[in-house]
């Protein structure tokens, strides 16, 4: 399993974050004070997303059980990590 990581500040708009390899599943860190919303599609209605408590942590996060992607959308305020999990050989 290889982990890539990336630490992104969010402004409050859907934020594209890409990785440059696929994967399944994905652990996504909430550093700010505020609600965060993940979804793997841009501009999701709200109450269909992934809320993300401020402060915590939200793992593992998927699309489903066989779609495999390099990219997820966040939403929110201040400071996310993103961590790009059991990565998938090409």
């Amino acid at each position: 399993m290889l982990q890539l990581a990336k630490t992104v500040t969010l402004t409050g708009v859907w934020t594209r974050v890409e990785f440059s390899r696929p994967c399944r599943k994905w652990c996504v860190k909430n550093f700010s004070d505020a609600d965060l919303l993940v979804s793997f599609e841009p501009n999701t209605p709200d109450d269909e997303c992934i809320r993300i408590l401020p402060n915590s942590y939200e793992e593992p996060i998927q699309a489903s059980d066989i779609e495999v992607q390099n990219f997820l959308y966040l939403k929110g305020t201040g400071k996310v990590e993103v961590e790009n999990e059991w990565y998938v050989n090409e």
